[in-house]
């Protein structure tokens, strides 16, 4: 599935609050009615995007599949879609049963259309692509992320396996005026699980590092949890996507 989190207090089900989850509940009970708690691959922040998000739900509904997915699109809003519906084993978990979940943070330093600004973030200073790329290779490998982690999470182990951290650049054609270009960065980063707010940590790490406020030696020590405290910006929800989930 996919959606767009602008509006939505994140993914998790809020009572009244606005989130993916409660929009997803609502409209699956309306054409299945004995559906209980739906359970995804992993939650999204306020604000974060999905373009591959997974979900599981038990149902005996007969409804044929096809029909079934375009019969809850119906009931969702308009920023939310659900691309595809598949019938799995009992055992199959969209949380547990995922290998790898990827992860997208666009970003640029030029300007945004309007049309393209709840999905790219704009940095103030000059990108220095060799240097994102240096500090983007700390971060790969086996690895206590508990410095990257919102504080007050409570998941019971901080190691994490980061796959791949890497950067490119992409120009887009505005759609308005195809003479336009709009050239923006692609983080694209994969791990066999993230924390809470880990990301985003990740990103603002690198960002400030990029601007100067600190060195690629003092980022390397802060993984390495020789300081106490994160001393570095979240970077902004709007520029991260989760975009595939691996199984």
């Amino acid at each position: 599935m996919c959606y767009h989190g602008t509006q939505y207090s994140g993914s998790q089900i809020q009572n009244d609050i606005p989130t993916i989850e409660g929009e997803l509940t609502r409209a699956i009970k309306i054409i299945c009615g004995d559906v209980k708690k739906i359970k995804s691959s992993g939650r999204t922040d306020s604000g974060v995007h999905a373009e591959g998000q997974v979900i599981h739900f038990d149902s005996d509904t007969n409804i044929e599949i096809k029909q079934l997915t375009i019969a809850i699109n119906t009931y969702l809003p308009k920023d939310i879609c659900i691309l595809d519906i598949k019938r799995v084993e009992s055992q199959f978990d969209a949380r547990f049963s995922a290998k790898i979940r990827e992860y997208q943070y666009l970003f640029t330093n030029n300007k945004i259309p309007n049309y393209l600004d709840k999905k790219i973030v704009k940095i103030p200073n000059k990108i220095e692509f060799d240097l994102i790329n240096e500090c983007a290779s700390l971060f790969v490998g086996k690895k206590d992320f508990k410095r990257f982690r919102k504080t007050g999470s409570n998941e019971t182990t901080t190691v994490r396996q980061v796959e791949s951290l890497d950067f490119r650049l992409l120009t887009h054609h505005n759609i308005y005026n195809h003479t336009e270009l709009t050239t923006y960065y692609v983080a694209s980063i994969k791990a066999n699980s993230f924390l809470y707010r880990m990301v985003r940590n990740i990103m603002g790490a690198i960002f400030e590092t990029n601007r100067g406020k600190y060195s690629k030696s003092e980022l390397e020590s802060f993984i390495n949890n020789k300081e106490s405290s994160f001393k570095y910006a979240a970077a902004p929800a709007h520029g991260l996507s989760l975009v595939k989930v691996h199984y």
